[in-house]
């Protein structure tokens, strides 16, 4: 499993979908999602775990849907 960390967001971010997306990415529900999706809006960092082949498609995904987000390694810190 890669992590995957939301750092933040950009004006015009679009939350439903993002929402939509952290349900379909990490599988977890509707409440657990939008929770994460407003952490994010609240400028907190938000970590999410996802399937190493779908990490890097997902983050590309959230950066398109407004947010800021980077696949973070084992120590923490980001990969290329």
């Amino acid at each position: 499993m890669a992590i995957i960390e939301i750092t933040g967001w950009r004006p015009g971010f679009l939350k439903v979908s993002c929402t939509t997306t952290l349900r379909a990415a990490t599988g977890v529900g509707l409440a657990k999602a939008k929770a994460i999706t407003d952490g994010v809006l609240r400028d907190e960092r938000q970590r999410v775990e996802v399937p190493d082949a779908e990490a890097h498609q997902f983050v590309l995904s959230l950066r398109e849907l407004g947010a800021s987000a980077e696949v973070i390694d084992g120590t923490g810190a980001p990969t290329s």
